[in-house]
């Protein structure tokens, strides 16, 4: 490196200065000297010393977020330094002795991003910088090892003064590339006429001054050329810091399990990609070239929103665990063992508001909720990569971390009934899930562990049905009229529930809260889910495979609710989207929960829409997407079942007859023909395929079953239902193969049991 700092130094140092004054202690980590010894780093990187030392020493660190350049998939691509350097227990000694890294031989082994990292962190003036695989001693199986220090990346990345995140392809950090980063080049996009905008830092006196070092956000409008309009120009750079996260999210960096949580959980970062570089901290987000006004009060939807809600969530908020856990799950780990690993410090950080804590991924008090995952498209099993090449997976099936793909998190919805906000109440409409079984968790050598979380749930949901009831501590009750009943909230409208942690917050009922904080030990052998439940056989009628959906949506940028995602608004692509079973008899089923929601509600789900209509729509900003099942194939036994079902769901018959069977057939082939003699008289010269015939049978269906609703009252009628498993055995042990739901009087009337269900 050059003896004068390269600019981007100059600027990160800038924003790190502005930052502190305008945010505090929002984006600044206490001291480590203030923490408990316990949230402390175990060692960290010395870069004066080029040597580990412990974690007490610093009074603060950056921290680096960066891709393993040895990895398996480009093992072949990468230089010598791919034998990289790795701190372990033979090699503690030697990594504190001064000098140690510096070293001739031990300098090729580290990998020139780590290198970039440290000489990065001296130029800023700092010290101390922790790099996992100097810091973490790896296959420590002892108390606080490995596992123990994974499982801290909460404490690790929230805790860094700063994180370094490393998203630009190896060969940048090159010394001579280092010298110099590239800025953004804005010369053919809308704003390349703006890049002189003027920027300003807020001085102590609450003025503004020009400085190329500090360049910040500032509140002051009259600082900025008349000549621009501010609305026009706020645009701009809102789309211009999209663009960023855009690119950063076609990052390898971005597609890697393990950077997650590194991006989620920390403070403030400066993200260096090869297009350029820009900072991203809890409040604001500023670019390289020049730091825009009015970000600071604007509209772009910033991850900072993610990290602030671990402070503020005194109560088990399951759609925040919604929003972390379905965009995760479709990174990529070279080891997929380490899928739930990987989670584990977003897990931890949840810990301190979710009571029991989580087994695999799931919260237990959400238990029966979070069973219902649904994958986001086709999902694969994650298969533990070993030496002898066995295909097993040490991951339960019944957890989504046991699958690679995104999680649908509208197949969550039902745990999200419980607040009262305008966002949660219009998710979860009506849709109702209930405790149905005791489940218990066990290992293959332990005896098997209640978890009674669920059942408290339910428990607490029962006091909305008499408000004399006597209330858990700290909750109070309060009637509000302004929330009268809707089709998206059925029963209870007026009752609000409050706690005085934080009355602000709206409950439909009290829930349980955590009363100290838990730590989840992360399974070393495989885990088991256990009930006595019922079950069932049923046969495959007809598979709708759907074959429409988006194509090239980029990877979330992991900074907005799933429920506003463009990827989750977009469906799945062609080839991943999901095929709907539709079952009559006999694969093995098992009862997992029971549910209920409006008829309303139940018909616009993904499954009942394409079951029903043969397509769904996915809106994407104005465009709307159709994912649609080819109703060509659907046999005629099919359609019978198709009939009966709806019957069923929507009249709560056991069964059709066969008699109302034909009716209901005899009535929609009428439909259908009258509709094609109407379309042929009107074009007596076009010729319908079968493909146009199946299309109009399937428009006749709807609208004789859409009438049959209207007279039902449909906002009013209640769809009850069992959430089950399709299981597959083996050896005695069941496991996943998909999730979906029997209507109540069908399930009634074809279980048997109880049986004994062990998941793994």
């Amino acid at each position: 490196m050059t003896a004068t700092p390269p600019r981007y130094v100059d600027w990160v140092s800038g924003w790190i200065e502005t930052c502190n004054h305008l945010h505090g202690d929002k984006c600044m980590p206490s001291p480590l000297s203030e923490r408990p010894p316990e949230d402390v780093p175990r060692w960290l990187m010395d870069t004066h010393q080029q040597c580990i030392v412990p974690g007490i020493s610093a009074h603060w660190y950056l921290a680096l977020s960066y891709v393993w350049p040895e990895t398996r998939e480009n093992s072949e691509s990468v230089s010598s330094k791919a034998h990289s350097l790795l701190l372990d227990n033979a090699s503690l000694e030697e990594f504190q002795r001064p000098g140690f890294l510096s070293s001739d031989d031990i300098i090729k082994r580290i990998p020139m991003v780590i290198i970039h990292a440290a000489e990065f962190t001296r130029r800023l003036g700092e010290r101390y910088l922790w790099v996992d695989r100097l810091c973490i001693v790896q296959n420590d199986s002892g108390d606080g090892g490995t596992l123990s220090q994974v499982a801290k990346m909460d404490k690790i990345y929230s805790g860094a003064y700063l994180t370094i995140i490393a998203a630009a392809p190896e060969e940048m950090y090159e010394e001579i590339l280092a010298l110099e980063w590239p800025s953004f080049d804005e010369s053919r996009g809308w704003m390349g006429s703006y890049k002189t905008v003027p920027a300003f830092s807020m001085s102590d006196d609450g003025g503004s001054e020009a400085s190329p070092k500090s360049r910040s956000i500032g509140s002051d409008a009259s600082s900025f050329d008349s000549s621009v309009d501010s609305a026009y120009l706020d645009r701009m750079i809102i789309e211009a810091m999209r663009n960023r996260y855009s690119m950063l999210s076609r990052s390898r960096w971005a597609s890697r399990g393990w950077t997650y949580q590194e991006q989620i959980l920390c403070k403030r970062a400066v993200i260096f990609m090869e297009e350029g570089y820009f900072w991203d901290c809890q409040c604001s987000v500023w670019d390289g070239d020049a730091l825009h006004p009015g970000l600071e009060f604007g509209g772009i939807p910033l991850r900072a929103d993610m990290g602030q809600r671990f402070v503020s969530r005194w109560w088990p908020d399951f759609g925040f665990y919604i929003d972390l856990v379905c965009p995760y799950n479709e990174r990529e780990f070279s080891y997929p063992q380490d899928a739930l690993r990987g989670f584990m410090g977003i897990i931890s950080a949840l810990e301190n508001s979710f009571p029991g804590g989580f087994v695999c991924g799931l919260p237990r008090l959400f238990l029966d909720h979070a069973l219902l995952w649904q994958p986001f498209g086709i999902a694969d099993r994650r298969v533990d990569h070993v030496d002898d090449g066995t295909a097993t997976s040490s991951l339960p099936s019944w957890s989504w971390c046991g699958w690679q793909g995104y999680v649908d998190p509208w197949s969550l919805r039902s745990g999200l009934s419980y607040v009262r906000e305008d966002g949660y109440r219009y998710r979860a409409g009506s849709w109702r899930t209930r405790n149905l079984v005791q489940w218990h968790l066990s290992t293959k050598d332990s005896i098997p562990e209640p978890i009674l979380e669920p059942v408290a749930l339910d428990q607490y949901v029962d006091t909305t049905g008499d408000v004399k009831h006597q209330l858990p501590d700290g909750w109070s009750h309060h009637n509000d009229s302004s929330l009268a009943s809707t089709t998206h909230d059925i029963s209870n409208a007026s009752k609000v529930f409050t706690h005085e942690n934080g009355e602000d917050t709206h409950f439909r009922h009290p829930i349980p809260l955590t009363t100290e904080p838990l730590k989840s030990n992360f399974p070393s052998t495989p885990t088991y889910l256990t009930c006595t439940t019922t079950t069932a056989f049923f046969l495959p009628a007809s598979i709708l495979s759907c074959t429409g959906g988006a194509t090239d949506v980029e990877k979330s940028p992991s900074h907005i609710s799933v429920f506003e995602d463009e990827i989750f608004n977009h469906g799945p692509s062609f080839d991943k989207a999901c095929p709907i079973l539709v079952l009559q008899q006999p694969n093995e089923l098992i009862a997992i929960s029971t549910g209920s929601a409006t008829a309303l509600d139940f018909r616009y789900s993904l499954e009942w829409r394409i079951f029903e209509t043969g397509l769904h729509r996915y809106r994407a900003g104005n465009l709307i997407k159709m994912i649609h099942c080819p109703f060509e194939w659907i046999s005629e036994n099919g359609k019978r079942a198709l009939l009966c079902d709806i019957a069923m769901v929507f009249d709560g018959k056991k069964e059709a007859s066969e008699k109302e069977t034909q009716d209901m057939l005899a009535e929609i082939e009428q439909r259908a023909d009258k509709e094609i003699a109407d379309w042929l008289a009107r074009f007596p010269e076009h010729e319908l395929d079968e493909q146009w015939r199946l299309r109009d049978w399937s428009d006749a269906r709807r609208e004789y079953f859409e009438e049959r609703g209207d007279r039902h009252g449909e906002e009013g009628l209640v769809c009850e239902f069992y959430n089950v498993l399709w299981v597959e055995w083996k050896d005695g042990i069941a496991y996943r193969r998909a999730c979906g739901w029997v209507p109540k009087c069908v399930w009634e009337a074809n279980a048997k049991g109880p049986v004994i269900v062990k998941m793994g």
